[in-house]
């Protein structure tokens, strides 16, 4: 019985998708770093994770970043922005071991609250 109550308390942890939205420019080198690095790590790492791009030159994307901009209270808008799950938002990225474990510290806030 403590086995298929642990079963179904655990696996809603491994089922549970998570989006991480990235808006970027495909000029910048600063989001070209942060899309290989969630593409090549954090997709490796978190299997269930739906990342969505948001070029913010096309003019759609570009309202929504400053969209999520408003609503997070952003003061300065910059590229790469990358917001999880509406829950939180990163904006930058310098390095794996700065950037990165902020990313991977956020989606763990997400899936562990």
């Amino acid at each position: 019985m403590i086995k298929l109550f642990l079963i179904f308390a655990i696996l809603p942890l491994f089922l549970s998708a998570q989006t991480m939205d990235i808006y970027y420019s495909s000029t910048c080198d600063t989001s070209y770093k942060a899309r290989n690095f969630i593409a090549d790590e954090l997709k490796r790492d978190y299997p269930n994770l739906k990342v969505v791009e948001h070029d913010i030159f096309e003019k759609k994307e570009g309202k929504k970043m400053k969209e999520i901009g408003r609503r997070f209270k952003i003061r300065r808008l910059s590229v790469p922005l990358v917001v999880v799950d509406d829950y939180e938002y990163i904006s930058g990225y310098i390095c794996e071991r700065t950037t990165g474990l902020a990313y991977r510290d956020s989606l763990d806030n997400v899936l562990y609250p």
